[in-house]
């Protein structure tokens, strides 16, 4: 969200946080036009494909430089050593989670995996049924 911010701010604009809440969380983010929006805002053709371009490189560059949050991995650690067995649900579409968990160490640590689309997706696709 934070790209958005900053391209809302690019031309004058605020992120409109409420919209986009009630729009997108636990849901999908496909259900905002977030580039659509801030055109009707402005008033003018811009490059839709260009601004969410440019959204997702944000996005992307920010993540790639997130850690796991503290604790996580003991968590996880702590789970599998008493041999419990993990599961990971999401609204995040399954490209989208699975390279954020690949890139954090942990995507074979859930089993199995839901994603927006409710499909399972698992790194051991013999307890998908």
């Amino acid at each position: 969200m934070d790209g958005w911010k900053a391209i809302y701010a690019e031309y004058g604009q605020e992120f409109p946080l409420l919209p986009f809440i009630r729009a997108v969380v636990g849901i999908s983010d496909a259900n905002f036009d977030t580039a659509g929006y801030l055109a009707a805002q402005v008033g003018k053709n811009l490059d839709l494909a260009a601004l969410r371009s440019q959204a997702l490189a944000y996005r992307l560059q920010v993540q790639s430089t997130l850690p796991a949050l503290p604790g996580v991995n003991d968590y996880i650690k702590t789970a599998h050593r008493l041999g419990l067995r993990l599961a990971m649900a999401s609204s995040s579409g399954r490209l989208r989670l699975d390279g954020y968990l690949r890139q954090l160490g942990l995507l074979d640590d859930f089993d199995p995996i839901i994603c927006r689309r409710m499909s399972c997706i698992s790194s051991r696709p013999r307890t998908c049924s």
